[in-house]
């Protein structure tokens, strides 16, 4: 999108224009799109992470039960 200056409100001579304006709205949409792209890639190593821990489960702790109260 251009950003064109003219004269007068109806119409009128144009005064100049900007072929490198971003409207606010496509500023905000661009930001919309990374913090949703953002929120996927941490959904997705949420899941690899829980597939690795279901894949690598920890061996049980020979210590685990050495602190424990025998009442």
């Amino acid at each position: 999108m251009r950003s064109i200056l003219i004269a007068d409100m109806v119409g009128g001579p144009t005064l100049g224009e900007n072929p490198f304006y971003v409207s606010p709205n496509q500023i905000r949409a661009l930001e919309k799109s990374n913090k949703a792209g953002n929120f996927a890639k941490k959904i997705k190593a949420k899941t690899r992470r829980k597939m690795h821990d279901l894949s690598d489960p920890l061996e049980p702790d020979e210590f685990a039960d050495m602190w424990k109260d025998d009442e």
